[in-house]
């Protein structure tokens, strides 16, 4: 066997790249990025012109340092805070005593809403609800609440997973309030209602295929998760793919975008799937706030 020898400069340059590889994982794996975002709502009351949501997304289990996270959003002033789902990998619902101490920590923090995600469901999402409230978390599955400033105020909906009853959406979604924010786990609520079966059937329902288009553009925000932002990019190219199993998608993926009458903001989240591997999207915390929309 003919053995190569490395010369100091070749030596020097495996040096540089294995450090750079490890400085590029730690940046895009463990350093959060918090993300700032304003939204202007129509119709929204004055009184709630500024007001601040946390969203936290994908967790999957993942421990995290509960100090930074209540330095980051005391200092944000937060008003409320918003979990959207996958708390835990699928089948694993022990993931739960990760969470502990961030679950206990975020209702002092401000009022917490979640809903639930789909490793959710797949690990049993009664339990984990319940160690969600007993943490002082409000679990919103498939109804509203009102947040109060006076006399005015938002409705904030939860829509439930899996998204196959146009039920559950009415349910959600309150049809007489004034704005509405929806807390869901994936964006695929915009685009369920196109979803067919392997005969080419609206998986919900010809009769239900309309009123939940309609529906689903009541809400003046949504709040999502899910895809992780691609979890993993190619530069230049982008996403390989999303939760949804879309190869190269072009759109749902992440940040903000104008759904037809209404804004969906999707987060990279902050744990992994698969792959524990993060390249190009950055774990996430967000600041949403609230503006009036001129």
């Amino acid at each position: 066997m003919m053995l190569v020898r490395l010369n100091p400069v070749m030596i020097a340059a495996l040096a540089l790249l294995a450090i750079a590889a490890v400085c590029i994982y730690y940046r895009e794996n463990l350093i959060i990025e918090v993300v700032e975002v304003n939204v202007p709502i129509h119709g929204l009351p004055a009184v709630f012109d500024g007001f601040r949501i946390a969203q936290l997304s994908d967790l999957h289990g993942r421990k995290l340092n509960e100090g930074w996270i209540e330095e980051q959003l005391t200092a944000a002033g937060v008003d409320m805070i918003a979990l959207t789902g996958d708390y835990v990998r699928h089948n694993n619902s022990s993931d739960m005593s990760r969470l502990a101490p961030l679950l206990g920590t975020l209702p002092r923090i401000a009022p917490t809403f979640a809903v639930s995600g789909n490793h959710d469901i797949a690990a049993g999402w009664a339990s984990i609800a319940a160690e969600l409230r007993q943490h002082g978390v409000t679990v919103l599955d498939n109804a509203y609440t009102t947040i109060a400033r006076g006399d005015a105020r938002l409705a904030l909906a939860g829509l439930a997973c899996p998204y196959d009853s146009l039920a559950n959406l009415s349910r959600a979604i309150p049809a007489d309030a004034g704005p509405v924010i929806l807390l869901t786990h994936s964006p695929q609520v915009y685009t369920q209602h196109l979803a067919v079966d392997y005969l080419g059937e609206p998986l919900i329902g010809h009769p239900n295929v309309a009123a939940w288009a309609n529906l689903i553009e009541r809400p003046a925000l949504t709040l999502a998760g899910h895809t992780h932002g691609g979890q993993v990019k190619l530069p230049f190219i982008g996403a390989v793919t999303t939760a949804t199993g879309q190869l190269f998608p072009s759109k749902h993926i992440e940040g903000l975008s104008w759904e037809g009458s209404g804004w969906l903001y999707i987060s990279r989240g902050l744990g992994y799937t698969g792959l524990p591997l993060r390249f190009l999207s950055r774990p996430e915390l967000t600041i949403i706030t609230l503006k009036q929309a001129e």
